[in-house]
Formats: structure tokens, sequence, C-alpha cells
């Protein structure tokens, strides 16, 4: 088995794994990525059934994406999109996402009205208890409106269990659109704004567009990427096969199928789970993510519903989110098609009741009059990290052992921090790759 000597190596190829890597090379540094998947671009997958083309992952960028800057002409990769959302209400109706005021509060009656009004109130100025995700969203919007607007069951839809299992602080750090939803003030400044955009005293932004990665796939875009690392001396290793971890005298040594690295300097990105079972350390000490399942649809007939995204508010329904790919890349011999994601914390539930329990909830909702056939499903087993009471506590821990060691943990896995977007997890990686520079480890001649 033969052996490489790097400066820093890096395991993961996702989005904060490339970034970690173009700061590195600068400095001319000899950078090893090191990554088990066939391809660049982490829980970013994509896959074609037949002439369908379906996606996981934060699947939209726009076109003030950081990655435009790091990968010069990425944008070749890329498709453009209509972007627009809603949510299926308790109440099977097809609504504004995450909540449509005029019709859910102003459309209801009076008496309604008032009492929604009387519990946000008492929330707002008595409600102290901050044990859970459901107590923070109960001091902005109440437990009424919490309940009715369907909001208490996305939560546990979109990470895998309940909202009064959920942490306070992370709820506090990741759920801030619901105070910005529910607050007077933000909505008093966006109607400032508007109102002066229409007197003329204020400019109109340019807006933002909207992509998704072109039909080539994840594997194109990520591989431009990657190509593009490779040309400033990054070396790439694909289905590296990992099997070990361990820390040496000098550093570390990464033992794989395609041979051992050897580097003082170590980045992890992959999950913490991953690295401690690599490393010999108790896996079960690390803090858990939800298992994710993918399924993907094609459908001919009548659909109820003109969004892109739809999320899944109503009471019943395995199902989080659906998301029409179609719309984008063009229908299929006359066929739609779509993916739906379930996020369950714990043991997935079968393929076929994934499909029946989503046919008996579109069904009630009115979503889809006609043909609806399931093509197949992947499966992601480290979709979104699991914020329960013990996460921060045992993701703290886990991470001090490993910088102990010296291996430096960043990103939505490596991390365990939950990253909404790639634009984010770029924003992280390269504020903490400039607060640690590396060695000048300039490359041999």
């Amino acid at each position: 088995m033969t052996s490489q000597h790097h400066d820093v190596i890096i395991l993961g190829a996702g989005v904060t794994g490339l970034t970690a890597a173009h700061a590195l090379l600068p400095s001319a540094l000899r950078v090893a990525v090191i990554e088990d998947y066939p391809g660049a671009g982490g829980n970013h997958l994509s896959k074609d059934m037949g002439d369908c083309s379906f996606d996981v992952g934060a699947i939209f960028f726009w076109s003030d994406s950081p990655l435009l800057g790091l990968f010069p002409g990425i944008e070749a990769h890329w498709t453009p999109v209509n972007y627009s959302i809603a949510r299926v209400t308790p109440q099977g109706k097809v609504r504004a996402y995450p909540f449509d005021m005029r019709e859910e509060f102003f459309g209801r009656p009076l008496p309604y009205q008032l009492v929604a009004i009387a519990d946000v109130l008492v929330h707002k100025l008595f409600w102290r208890r901050k044990a859970s995700a459901a107590d923070f969203a109960r001091a902005h919007i109440g437990s009424k409106l919490f309940r009715d607007s369907g909001l208490s069951g996305y939560m546990r839809r979109f990470y895998g269990f309940s909202a009064e299992e959920i942490s306070y602080p992370f709820a506090l750090r990741r759920m801030k659109w619901i105070a910005q939803n529910a607050s007077l003030a933000p909505r008093v400044a966006r109607l400032v704004r508007s109102a002066g955009r229409r007197l003329g005293l204020a400019v109109r932004p340019t807006p933002l567009r909207c992509f998704a990665r072109s039909r080539d796939g994840f594997q194109a875009m990520y591989g431009h990427a990657l190509a593009s690392l490779q040309a400033l001396g990054a070396d790439a290793v694909l289905s590296a096969g990992t099997s070990s971890l361990r820390k040496t005298a000098e550093g570390f040594e990464v033992r794989t199928e395609a041979g051992t690295f050897t580097a003082p300097r170590l980045i992890n990105t992959l999950p913490l789970v991953k690295v401690a079972r690599l490393l010999g350390l108790d896996a079960a000490a690390a803090p858990e993510s939800t298992a994710m399942i993918t399924a993907c649809f094609r459908f001919r007939g009548q659909r109820h519903f003109a969004a892109l995204i739809l999320h899944n508010f109503a009471a019943d329904g395995l199902w989080k989110r659906l998301t029409m790919h179609s719309d984008y890349y063009g229908r299929a011999d006359g066929w739609e098609f779509f993916s739906l994601e379930v996020s369950v914390r714990g043991t997935l539930p079968g393929i076929d009741t994934v499909v029946a329990d989503f046919r008996a909830t579109t069904a009630q909702a009115g979503l889809f009059e006609g043909e609806l056939e399931c093509l197949g499903s992947f499966v992601t087993d480290f979709a979104y990290p699991v914020y329960d009471q013990s996460a921060e506590a045992r993701k703290t821990a886990l991470v001090q052992a490993l910088s102990d060691m010296g291996i430096e943990s960043l990103g939505r896995q490596g991390n365990f921090d939950y990253i909404p977007s790639a634009t984010v997890a770029i924003a992280q990686a390269q504020a903490y790759m400039l607060e640690s520079p590396p060695p000048r480890c300039a490359r041999p001649p």
C-alpha cells in the first residue's frame, strides 16, 4: 500500500471541505482532500431515473453565492429556477410559507382573533420557560397559533422528533425566522422600506436570481469545483474507502483503500460519529443525526398547487417537503416529477409505507388528481443534526476530545452544526480558515 505525505489532510469533499481546501492552497501547502463518496459535494446528491432527475440536499443556489467567486465557471453547471414556496395547512389548504396572516388570521372569525391575540400577549409577557423549541415558539406566537398553524407538526417532521425534545439553545440559534415573522418591528420595517421604494426615497435592490444544478447532475457541478482545486495543486481521493485514523508523533495517519496518507494537520468535515469510529472511540457518545429517505415520483394529471416547493404543516403525513424538479428541468414525456423527504430519528420507514402515507395525505388535501407513480428512493444517513437536550453536551465533549488530539472540526457534519445553506457553510468555513492561518510550508520544487 502506497504512503503519501501532505501538509494538510481534509476529510470530506462537501462544501465545507472544498472551501477549506481553497483557503489553504494559496499558501502553497500540499493538501489532500479525502472523500469516501464517488464524487464531491457531500450530501448534495442527484440521481436520474429514466428521463426524470432528482436531488437531495440544499439544492438551490442564488446569484450572490460565494461559489461563483471560489470556483469561476461553476455557473455553467446551473439552470435558472423560478423560486416559489408554499405549505399545506392543518386544514388541508395550500397557503403562503411560513404563515398567511391574511387568510389564517384576519380571515378567521373575530372571537378567534381575540383569543389568539390574548394568547400571544400572555405568552410574550409571562412565558418564561426555556427548555425546548416549543417554548421558543410559544413565547413568540402563543400556544394556539403554534398548534393551529401546523408549526408544531412541521418541526416534528423536519427534525425527526417533537418540538418539546428540541433544545432551546438550538431554537434560539436556528429558528430566528419565527421571531422575525411574529414580531411587529420587522414587519413595520419591511413596510417602511417598501413605501420608501414606491416613493422613490430608496433604491430598489437588484433581485437575486435562483438556480439549481444543471441536468448533468451534482457530479458535474462539484466535479468542476474539485478540478479547480486540483489545478491549484490539491490532491483529491474519491471513493477512498477510509478505514482508520490515528494520531502519530508527526501528526496524523489516514488509512484508505487508495493508500496511507500522513500530515501534521487534519481538518475533519465528516460526521462526528464516523470520525469517532475511525479513531476507535466510543461512537455511542457522539451526538445523533436523523436519517432521511427521499422518494422520487412522477405524476400525470391535474396538479392543484403552483409552488415549486411545498412544506407539510398538515396534521397528518410523514413527508416534510416536496420539490417539483420538473418545474425547472421540464416534463419527461409529459410527466411532471418531484421528490419528497421524510426525516426520522432512528429506523426509517420502508418505501411502501412512505408511498401509501403520501397518497393518503395528499388525497385529503387534493394536491394531485391523476396518475402518481413512485420511481424509487435513496437514503441519506446523516441528514440533519439531532439537537435534543443532550446534543450540545455530547457534541462539546467529542469536539473537545478531537481538539485535544489536534483534529480541527468544521462544518455541518464535522462540527455538528445545523447550517441552513451552502452560502452560510462557505462563510463559516472561510471565517474559520482566516482565523486559523496555516504554517508557511512551501511546496518543494
